[in-house]
């Protein structure tokens, strides 16, 4: 999970080959609508008034909260993965004015992805393995050299 660092966007990501871009701003999705939300507190006092809440149920809550705020209305954009790992890590970067994904795998590659403004299904336009700091390279072999697009990201 990562935030843009403009806090309007958040990532996730997972060991699937798919990277969500949830928008933060906007107006609230139809599915949190106050009346809904008054329904449901009146449906967890008649239920704890039966059943008093323990602690996971207040885990429960805030997990229900946090997926109708992420609702499919606020599903901006996605990203899909060539290939799937064990571990698929994001970061949100702007370069340009333009929204970048950035995603690196267990499988020791990394992917780059365009963000339209319109949202939508994101553009792969950069994909390279990533080699270890810790080895250096043999004689034979050319020392790897940043593109300048990444040096521009990581500056």
């Amino acid at each position: 999970m990562a935030f843009s660092a403009d806090s309007r966007f958040l990532c996730f990501t997972s060991n699937t080959e798919t990277v969500h871009i949830f928008k933060i701003e906007g107006p609230i999705p139809k599915e949190l609508r106050l009346e809904e939300e008054i329904a449901l507190q009146f449906e967890a006092r008649e239920r704890d008034a039966i059943n008093p809440p323990g602690w996971y149920d207040y885990f429960e809550q805030t997990k229900r909260a946090v997926t109708d705020y992420l609702a499919p209305t606020r599903d901006f954009a996605s990203a899909i993965l060539p290939e799937t790992a064990n571990l698929n890590v994001a970061s949100l970067k702007d370069v340009d004015d333009k929204l970048h994904v950035l995603v690196a795998i267990s499988t020791r590659k990394y992917f780059v992805f365009l963000i339209k403004k319109e949202g939508g299904v994101a553009t792969l336009i950069k994909s390279e393995k990533l080699h270890s700091k810790v080895t250096s390279p043999t004689p034979d072999e050319n020392p790897v050299v940043p593109s300048p697009f990444f040096r521009n990201i990581f500056r």
